[in-house]
């Protein structure tokens, strides 16, 4: 999934994953990966927020629409 969001071939990816092992060592790899997952719940978690808040201001423009 992330490599489709900034188009990495799969060649480019193993590179990165090397540095990433040789870098912070097999004992840091799991609290990189619960960082990074911890980091896309936050984005989730804010992205529903704002999907929310604008559903909820376009029902509030719909109901005082359909008052007048």
């Amino acid at each position: 999934m992330i490599a489709l969001l900034f188009d990495i071939s799969g060649g480019e990816l193993l590179v990165v994953l090397v540095f990433i092992l040789i870098f912070f060592g097999a004992k840091g790899i799991p609290d990189i990966a619960r960082g990074m997952g911890r980091f896309m719940r936050q984005v989730r978690e804010a992205s529903n927020e704002v999907q929310r808040e604008i559903h909820k201001g376009a029902n509030e423009i719909r109901r005082t629409t359909e008052e007048h």
